[in-house]
């Protein structure tokens, strides 16, 4: 995204999502599910799965797909991913 978009928009980075030290519910989840690989995509899946867990109550497998659709990762097939963050909004 060209900065010039994200004029007075708030910002926050995979950096900002857990709280005193604490993972946040798809960080957790993401662990619990050892969806985590090499790491190269984890931040974009971590900040995009929050965001869609955060502003979409009963998100479905589908809706996570679709919402990951701009995320690459080579490594897990996306499986133990979408479990994760099933898993993260049962949670919630």
């Amino acid at each position: 995204m060209p900065v010039a978009l994200a004029a007075d928009c708030e910002i926050r980075t995979v950096e900002g999502l857990a709280g005193g030290g604490a993972l946040n519910p798809i960080q957790q989840a993401l662990e619990t599910c050892d969806a985590v690989q090499c790491g190269m995509c984890f931040p974009g899946m971590v900040v995009t799965l929050t965001h869609l867990l955060t502003t979409t109550s009963g998100a479905t497998r589908d809706d996570i797909r679709a919402a990951l659709t701009g995320n690459i990762c080579r490594c897990t097939g996306y499986e133990r991913i979408i479990d994760a963050a099933m898993l993260a909004l049962a949670a919630t």
